[in-house]
């Protein structure tokens, strides 16, 4: 994303993390595209959620603990991730078509 204006280097975490944020709000583009992000993650935990029941249900016979376990684990994956993708983060900036096509690789195998 290009932005007209120079972006100096923040003295603080929470400076940068404003800035951030000032920037998501001041650029249409981006502020579509995390949106549209957002809407696909909230719909496909809801959505992994709902089989993930059916599955335990029907196939596993277990009852609703097990849906918790499933889901437990799910979302401690989702934040094991999302730390890892930040402190890898300029590897990925450096390296965008690569980290994606390496991440829909890794989702597509982990899928099945």
């Amino acid at each position: 994303i290009h932005t007209e204006r120079v972006i100096e280097p923040s003295s603080s975490k929470g400076a940068a993390l404003l800035e951030g944020w000032k920037l998501l709000f001041q650029n249409p583009s981006l502020r579509t595209v995390t949106c549209m992000d957002l809407i696909e993650t909230f719909a496909g935990t809801i959505w992994i959620g709902a089989i993930t029941m059916a599955y335990v249900t029907t196939v596993l016979h277990k009852g609703e603990e097990w849906w918790g376990y499933i889901n437990t684990s799910y979302y401690v994956g989702t934040l094991i991730g999302g730390i890892l993708a930040w402190k890898m983060s300029t590897y990925i900036q450096n390296n965008l078509i690569r980290s994606m096509a390496l991440g829909s690789l890794m989702f597509s195998i982990l899928t099945f």
